[in-house]
């Protein structure tokens, strides 16, 4: 679990021109604006259904456009032997997490091209167009990614693929997934938590969904899994997308009365994350209001 108080966000709530004196003149190095990039997406989350929510968006839109507009799309030649392609990947990533509408559209103009055949899009960068694409269009983007996926052998893009599959927002699509990802076959049994770890925790509906199936088919689940490696993590990335307490009282409250056998120790894990996070919010919320007001 990450500390409680990323030093990152108590700088922006505990003095706000400090904040932007320390955001305006970061020495641009990779290591440094990895963990910016970790820190704010981390808290980008937090922020989701709150007043300032649109602020801190246009705040982090604010503060990764000069590195984007310096690293671009394309790699340059040499790239290769340094940090910039990951970089530049978690970049791009922050731009989808902020909501920057100009970039996900381009990205999602590369992803058809690259569907299409007529543009490679280069591997660290391309599960964040993938992302990119499926917020842009998810109707047509989430056809593309299925056929995809059932066409590569890859394992590592079949991870990919199924990830960026996870992060679906409408209800019927959602509910298709997770049945895919578990019963269809397609998906192999090592695989299934990378997709169910997104579809239980990519939005506060998905959360909310992902709960609800597991224990509305928890008997059908249990005899499917329980006996198998796989079900502690399953039951794990299912329940761990909670924050508030009263989310970790609930799920404390089913398994005090049906036994998960295997995977008990992960469903205190995730009890405990959920408890971590509320904490969390509470106290980080109000610095990150002040700091917007």
């Amino acid at each position: 679990l990450r500390p409680p108080t990323p030093h990152f966000v108590f700088a922006l709530g505990s003095c706000s021109h400090s904040a932007r004196v320390l955001t305006q003149h970061l020495p641009r190095r990779y290591v440094v604006w990895q963990e910016v990039c970790d820190e704010l997406h981390s808290s980008l989350s937090i922020s989701s259904g709150e007043p300032f929510e649109e602020k801190f968006q246009a705040f982090a839109q604010a503060l990764f456009a000069k590195q984007f507009a310096n690293l671009g799309w394309d790699a340059n030649e040499g790239e290769g032997e340094t940090n910039i392609a990951t970089f530049r990947a978690s970049v791009l990533k922050m731009m989808v997490a902020s909501g920057d509408k100009d970039v996900i559209q381009e990205g999602a103009k590369r992803f058809n091209n690259y569907v299409s055949g007529g543009e490679a899009i280069d591997a660290d960068s391309i599960s964040a167009v993938y992302k990119m694409a499926l917020k842009f269009d998810e109707a047509d983007t989430y056809v593309k990614l299925l056929t995809l996926y059932e066409k590569t052998t890859f394992p590592e893009e079949q991870r990919r693929l199924l990830m960026a599959l996870g992060a679906v927002k409408d209800e019927g699509r959602w509910n298709e997934m997770i049945e895919y990802v578990l019963y269809s076959g397609h998906v192999r049994l090592q695989d299934v938590a990378y997709p169910l770890s997104i579809l239980g925790s990519a939005s506060k509906t998905s959360t909310e969904r992902a709960y609800n199936y597991l224990t509305t088919n928890f008997d059908q689940l249990q005899r499917a899994f329980a006996n198998g490696q796989m079900w502690p993590s399953i039951v794990f990335v299912l329940v761990r997308g909670g924050e508030t307490v009263a989310q970790a009282e609930k799920i404390e409250a089913f398994f005090a009365t049906h036994d998960v056998g295997s995977a008990k120790k992960r469903v205190a894990q995730a009890v405990e994350k959920i408890r971590v996070l509320a904490t969390r919010k509470e106290r980080e919320s109000a610095c990150l209001a002040q700091y917007f007001e």
